[in-house]
């Protein structure tokens, strides 16, 4: 068994043992590579300047991601592309870069590297570009120079002709072997009092788990990430789950859909689009593509924030985890794996493994709000999840009610479901619905809204459900 993290970047290879495992990825590459093309501006994955190029788990693509929050452990095996590396791949500037040259898409610089490693993600994945695609792509960066107007023309104007392929380049058949080779080892990394567990089987992830009770479990690292870069997070040992294979499943077939722990938001978002638009729509605006590419929806539900966006819309449709142990498996309605603040049914010694969602009846409505002070990339307020099925009558047969950020945990609101059924789907139902709502909450005050607001708005999404279902 190897004791160092080997990864690749812009084709060279490098073996990183010592302290700087731990290190953020973008300090490593800026520090000791001296690739100072990748910028670090807000060290919380929140402005893009550090964007790079990895290869996925498959060594089979490139996707982009935030290196400030991505520890260096956390890309054993992978294929990292900095600004540096578009330059290899042609004579001159790069064909994003030219264009944002010529379209003056620059004014300090600083953002600009991000920008052109966000789009060039963008052209590895689309022919045909149009403006809202870029806006898409580079959700996740910011300027504080240029309005972003000369940046959104600069990219519509490459040249595909012109356009060389990352991926044609960097992922040559021996390197995609290399990388595949790296990613199937299992490693255990003890550097002083800090470790870092690297499983590829659950069977391996138990015995380090029993080796290491304490160690802290990291997956993605988008929320970790910001703790250690900010030296909040006293924790030095790790257990990083991103190698299990079995956790890399994402099943689509028959009734339920099935979701392994290690499928990205992203992934996750193409994965159920069909099913679940509402929801997809949501995960589009929940994060910027390079946070998507790495957090994980188990991620999501085993940070058990009441505030996190997928947990009313899990609560909604009754979602099932799969949590395991080293002596079997057992199914845990999302329902009723909430017990308090950060309270969960989870024994010490288990784990999270995957969670299924059951597809939608036909003649079911349903509905997601999430209440944020921006669309994009926000700390909801208020969310909200509504499943309704009527008769033909019009009476209320099925309702379920669930809400985030207004309670210590996302709350199913149970008493108000039952008390409803047999009601005749109204306005006037749905006004002393939200009413009764928001008579029942008991919300904190905090920067994103009193407690007086958020009853306010919890109460007026009823009625919004309504109107919704007319089309209005």
């Amino acid at each position: 068994m190897r004791l160092e993290i080997v990864l690749f970047i812009n084709a060279e290879e490098h073996r990183i043992s010592g302290e700087k495992i731990f290190w953020p990825l973008s300090r490593y590459i800026r520090e000791f590579v001296g690739l100072t093309g990748t910028k670090v501006v807000c060290a919380e994955g929140d402005c893009g300047a550090c964007t790079i190029l990895v290869s996925n788990r498959t060594s089979d693509d490139f996707f982009s991601i935030n290196s400030c929050i991505s520890p260096v452990f956390a890309n054993d095996g992978k294929h990292i592309v900095t600004i540096e590396g578009l330059s290899l791949l042609q004579d001159g500037p790069h064909a994003v870069s030219q264009a944002m040259i010529k379209g003056n898409g620059a004014q300090c610089g600083f953002c600009s590297p991000g920008f052109v490693m966000s789009l060039t993600d963008l052209y590895e994945h689309n022919k045909n570009v149009n403006e809202q695609m870029v806006k898409d792509f580079t959700t996740g960066n910011l300027c504080r120079c240029t309005g972003y107007l000369d940046i959104i023309s600069s990219a519509l104007s490459v040249q595909m002709s012109d356009y060389k392929s990352v991926k044609q380049f960097f992922l040559t058949e021996g390197h995609k072997q290399q990388l595949q080779y790296l990613c199937d080892e299992s490693l255990l990394i003890e550097q002083k009092e800090s470790v870092v567990a690297m499983p590829t089987t659950l069977k391996d992830f138990f015995a380090y788990r029993e080796q290491f009770p304490q160690a802290k479990l990291i997956s993605a690292a988008t929320d970790l990430g910001v703790l250690m870069n900010k030296g909040n997070l006293a924790q030095r040992n790790f257990i990083f789950l991103g190698k299990i294979k079995d956790f890399n499943l994402l099943n689509t077939d028959g009734s339920e859909i099935y979701i392994g722990a290690n499928k990205t938001l992203q992934e996750v978002e193409d994965g159920v689009k069909v099913f679940f638009p509402q929801f997809a729509t949501m995960l589009d605006e929940f994060a910027s593509p390079q946070i998507k590419n790495r957090a994980t929806l188990i991620g999501n539900i085993a940070n058990g924030s009441p505030i996190g966006d997928s947990l009313p819309f899990l609560v909604a449709i009754e979602a099932t985890l799969l949590i395991a142990n080293s002596k079997g498996e057992r199914e845990v309605s999302i329902t009723k794996f909430y017990k308090g603040y950060k309270d969960f049914d989870l024994a010490a010694d288990e784990i999270i493994v995957g969670v299924k969602l059951p597809k939608l009846p036909s003649d079911a409505f349903f509905k997601l709000y999430k209440v944020a002070n921006r669309t994009h990339l926000d700390i909801s307020t208020v969310s909200a999840a509504f499943f309704l099925m009527k008769s033909e009558t019009n009476k209320i047969e099925q309702l379920r009610i669930a809400y985030g950020g207004v309670a210590a945990t996302v709350l199913r609101l149970r008493d108000l479901e039952q008390t409803y059924l047999g009601e005749t789907f109204s306005l006037a139902t749905c006004e002393k619905l939200g009413a009764d709502i928001a008579n029942s909450l008991r919300p904190l005050s905090d920067v994103r809204g009193s407690a007086q607001y958020r009853k306010k708005v919890a109460g007026n999404l009823a009625v919004k459900f309504f109107y919704d279902l007319r089309g209005e």
